[in-house]
C-alpha cells in the first residue's frame, strides 16, 4: 500500500511525526482528515508528490472536501502539471471537479486541464459547454474553438480541418455547443432536421413557413471562431413554394460589430431543387467571431406572409488562403 511506503522510519522528529502518521493511516487508510493531515507533513517536509497522493486518496473516496483540496494545491502554489501527474486519482470525477474548480475561480491552467483531459476522454459535454461558456466571457474565441474540437476528437469530422463551420452537414446531434446550431422556435416557422430530404448524407435542415407572419427571420445560426483573410462560404438550399418577393439565404456577419463585416447570399423564393448558395467573404483585421444566419428579410409588400418550405445542407466555410 502506497499509504505506509518504507515502514517506520527512525531517527529524529520528522521521523518520530512520521511514524505517528505511518499508525494513523495503517489504521485509517480512508480516513479524509488522517490522510490531509498526512499530507501536510509530507508537504513541509519537502515530499510534495508523496503530499498530493494523500489528497487523491480523498478525491477517490469523496467528494466532500474537493473545495478544501483544491484550495489547498492553490495555496500551495502547485503546478497544474504537477496536480495532474500526483494529485488526481485516475478516472473523470475528480478531474471534471478540478476543471470546474478552476473555471468557477478564474484560475490560471484551464488550458492545460482541458486538454489533458479531452486528451483521455474524460470530460463530457456538459463540461465542454461550461467551459466554452467560461472562455466565452473572455472573449477568448480562438482557444474556445480549438478546445471544442479536442473535446470532439475522431467526431470533429473536418471541424477547423476543412471546415470552420460545425456539423454544417447536419449529421450530428445538435449539442447545444456555443459553436453548433442555435434553432430558436418562433411562432408561424417550424424548424427542425429531416432525415427524409438531403444533399448530402442522412440528414438536412427543414425549416417551414406556415404563411401566417412577415418575419424578419434569423432564428436558426451558429458563430464561426475566424481569423483576418478571405474564406469561401457555402451552403446547398432546396426551396418548396417560398412565397412573398423576399426569399431565405444566409446572413453573415461579425459578431461582435457588423460595422466590420456584414455581407448576405442569394436569396431564394419559389421552387427550387438543391441549389449552391456562396459568397467569397474577406475577413478583416479585428474580427474573430461571425454570426452565420439563415436569414429572410421582412418583406415591404401588401402581400407579405411568408409561407413554404425550405431545406438547408451542406454548409461549409473554408480558408482560400493563410488564415489558419
Amino acid at each position: 500500500d502506497a499509504t505506509v511506503e518504507g515502514g517506520a522510519p527512525d531517527g529524529g522528529r520528522d521521523a518520530d511525526a512520521e511514524y505517528c502518521f505511518w499508525q494513523a493511516q495503517a489504521l485509517g487508510p480512508h480516513i479524509p482528515p488522517v490522510l490531509m493531515q498526512a499530507a501536510d507533513f509530507y508537504y513541509e517536509t519537502h515530499r510534495t508528490d508523496r503530499a498530493m497522493q494523500r489528497m487523491a486518496r480523498v478525491l477517490v473516496d469523496t467528494d466532500a472536501y474537493d473545495a478544501v483540496i483544491f484550495g489547498w494545491y492553490a495555496e500551495k502554489n502547485l503546478p497544474v502539471g504537477e496536480v495532474l501527474a500526483h494529485g488526481l486519482p485516475p478516472g473523470p470525477r475528480a478531474a471534471e471537479a478540478y476543471m470546474r474548480d478552476l473555471i468557477a475561480g478564474d484560475k490560471g491552467g484551464t488550458k492545460e486541464v482541458w486538454n489533458w483531459i479531452a486528451a483521455r476522454e474524460l470530460g463530457d459535454g456538459r463540461l465542454a459547454r461550461e467551459y466554452l461558456e467560461y472562455l466565452f466571457g473572455k472573449r477568448d474565441y480562438e482557444t474556445a474553438a480549438y478546445a471544442w474540437a479536442a473535446y470532439l476528437g475522431a467526431a470533429r469530422n473536418g471541424y477547423l480541418e476543412s471546415n470552420w463551420v460545425f456539423n454544417g452537414d447536419f449529421e450530428s446531434d445538435l449539442s447545444n455547443s456555443a459553436f453548433d446550431w442555435r434553432i430558436n422556435a418562433r411562432e408561424g416557422v417550424a424548424a427542425a432536421e429531416d432525415t427524409q430530404v438531403t444533399h448530402t448524407g442522412s440528414r438536412s435542415l427543414r425549416i417551414h413557413f406556415e404563411g401566417k407572419e412577415n418575419p424578419d427571420y434569423s432564428d436558426v445560426g451558429q458563430v464561426a471562431f475566424v481569423k483576418a483573410g478571405r474564406y469561401r462560404f457555402e451552403a446547398y438550399e432546396r426551396t418548396a413554394g417560398i412565397t412573398t418577393d423576399r426569399g431565405v439565404g444566409f446572413h453573415i456577419y461579425d459578431r461582435e460589430s457588423s460595422s466590420r463585416l456584414d455581407v448576405r447570399t442569394e436569396e431564394l423564393t419559389g421552387t427550387h431543387d438543391w441549389t449552391r448558395l456562396d459568397r467569397i467573404v474577406t475577413v478583416p483585421r479585428g474580427t474573430r467571431l461571425l454570426a452565420i444566419e439563415v436569414s429572410r428579410q421582412r418583406s415591404l409588400k401588401f402581400d407579405n406572409r411568408i409561407g413554404g418550405t425550405v431545406w438547408i445542407d451542406s454548409v461549409k466555410l473554408t480558408p482560400l488562403d493563410g488564415s489558419r
